[in-house]
């Protein structure tokens, strides 16, 4: 006689799967709501909020960030001015990459720069390298920070001793010994040559610190906004071509595509500010060196000299450049108000690092047909001057 798998399956007497199937066949309270929903016996919500709270705030602040609205779950944060405005807080010392991103995404700025989340780093082991680029940048600051503490500790009330090398390098050196050997402590390196060989070169660079410190090398460059208040600027400018006596351009080279670059668009909405901010902060380098009395930088502006770029130059002149300081105030006020919308798309390019965060997110427009959704949201009154009056 001949059996297929259905003789085979009917041989059983009782069968049972993940979902019992009866009231005896429930071993524990997981079984216990697959069974009752099964059968829509009960509401399971309010006993779901009771078993699983975290899970259920979770799916609570999904409901909440699918409203058209900025609210705690999309970006509206409570946050301290002083400590994230670098108009009140002059720690901060800001680039121009750090303000165009504001423009760009606030959310995507509060998650780099509030929250300071970063991408996990890819741990791969080196036997020649004790410390990596990021834990020498830590190392550094906290030696720097550490020295002018010292410095203001021994000064005199209401002077300050200058970073001279000859008087003040020993009290630099022990610092960046201690520091050192605190690192060594929490972190090993590979072997005792390796350690040497980096200690060597960390002190070396405090030694080439403390020289441009005495010389007074600019580090940052305090701008004057309409608003009343200053913000300290750093960036690095690539070119400067000497036009004639009193007359400079600046060229900053870009390696990729000249993706959104316009000539006719002098800040792109605020995303593209830097060449303004350049040519404001080199005109006051240069009178405060002596370099020119009444420098004047007549073109500020952009060269892609790749392939990708396929040489392509974008230069602005002087007639808009001084707006970027009333564009600085309201990317800055942006912050103050804790007011981080995400109007970016999670795939942008730009989002690659935060894609899986952004993707939870609604995205709120701030033109376009959709942008009517949210005309009457307060929070993104800022972002709306600068679609209008800053393109």
């Amino acid at each position: 006689e001949q059996k297929d798998y259905s003789d085979f399956y009917s041989s059983f007497q009782d069968t049972s799967g993940f979902i019992p199937g009866k009231p005896q066949e429930i071993l524990d309270s997981a079984d216990w709501f697959l069974y009752s929903t099964r059968r829509n016996l009960l509401d399971i919500a309010p006993l779901f909020e009771h078993f699983y709270p975290a899970l259920s705030e979770g799916f609570y602040a999904v409901r909440q960030r699918e409203k058209e609205e900025l609210n705690r779950f999309s970006g509206k944060v409570k946050v301290d001015p002083k400590q994230v405005d670098p108009r009140l807080n002059r720690g901060l010392v800001v680039s121009s990459s750090r303000l165009e991103l504001i423009a760009f995404c606030p959310y995507l700025y509060f998650l780099k720069y509030i929250l300071k989340i970063k991408l996990p780093k890819e741990m791969i082991e080196d036997p020649g390298v004790w410390l990596d680029p990021s834990e020498k940048g830590i190392l550094f600051h906290q030696i720097f920070e550490k020295f002018y503490k010292k410095l203001k500790e021994i000064s005199l009330t209401g002077t300050f001793i200058s970073p001279s090398y000859t008087k003040r390098w020993r009290i630099l050196e022990e610092i960046a010994l201690s520091q050192l050997e605190q690192k060594r402590k929490r972190l090993a390196p590979p072997n005792n040559l390796v350690y040497q060989h980096e200690s060597k070169e960390i002190l070396d660079s405090c030694r080439f610190f403390l020289h441009c410190e005495e010389l007074g090398r600019i580090k940052a460059v305090e701008l004057s906004l309409p608003g009343g208040k200053s913000i300290s600027f750093q960036g690095k400018i690539d070119r400067i071509d000497k036009l004639d006596e009193n007359t400079y351009r600046i060229i900053d080279y870009k390696t990729g595509a000249p993706y959104g670059f316009s000539r006719s668009k002098y800040f792109q909405n605020g995303k593209q500010i830097q060449h303004a901010l350049y040519a404001l902060s080199l005109k006051k380098i240069l009178s405060k060196a002596g370099i020119s009395a009444f420098p004047k930088i007549q073109k500020a502006g952009y060269y892609f000299p790749t392939l990708p770029g396929q040489g392509r130059q974008y230069f602005y002149g002087e007639e808009r450049r001084n707006q970027v300081l009333e564009i600085i105030d309201l990317l800055l006020d942006i912050v103050a108000q804790g007011n981080f919308a995400m109007i970016q798309k999670a795939d942008d390019f730009m989002c690659a690092d935060y894609r899986d965060i952004l993707e939870q997110n609604q995205v709120m427009e701030v033109s376009g047909k959709n942008a009517k959704k949210y005309d009457k949201e307060p929070a993104l009154d800022n972002l709306r001057r600068l679609q209008e009056r800053y393109e």
